[in-house]
């Protein structure tokens, strides 16, 4: 049986193909964070937006592995998925996408306070 982020990474490689079919390219941006293109779980820039007025475009974050619009549909359940991946140990989803000179406070201290 598959493992439950072999499933995850597949829903997300299969939601990213219906959706680069149908949503226009968006223009390229530096990678500061902001709040259309932070992972609303942990605050890492996602490097597109994870939503948009249309909904979210179902994007799996390489460092909590939260996919936007499953994992953080109201600031609560964002918040309950952050305490969670905190919980156990801050594991990054895509290690090789980890730099050397992350820190997982000053990360999360970029999150904006919506109550999330």
């Amino acid at each position: 049986m598959p493992s439950h982020r072999t499933l995850r990474l597949f829903s997300a490689i299969v939601v990213s193909l219906v959706v680069a079919t149908t949503v226009r390219p968006r223009p390229e941006r530096d990678l500061a964070p902001t709040p259309d293109t932070a992972c609303r779980a942990c605050g890492w820039e996602l490097g597109e937006p994870a939503w948009s007025c249309t909904g979210p475009h179902f994007v799996v974050c390489d460092c909590c592995g939260a996919e936007s619009g499953v994992d953080d549909l109201t600031p609560t359940q964002a918040r309950d998925y952050r305490r969670r991946w905190v919980e156990n140990g801050a594991v990054w989803f895509d290690p090789e996408r980890r730099p050397e000179s992350w820190d997982l406070y000053a990360q999360l201290s970029t999150l904006p306070d919506t109550g999330a």
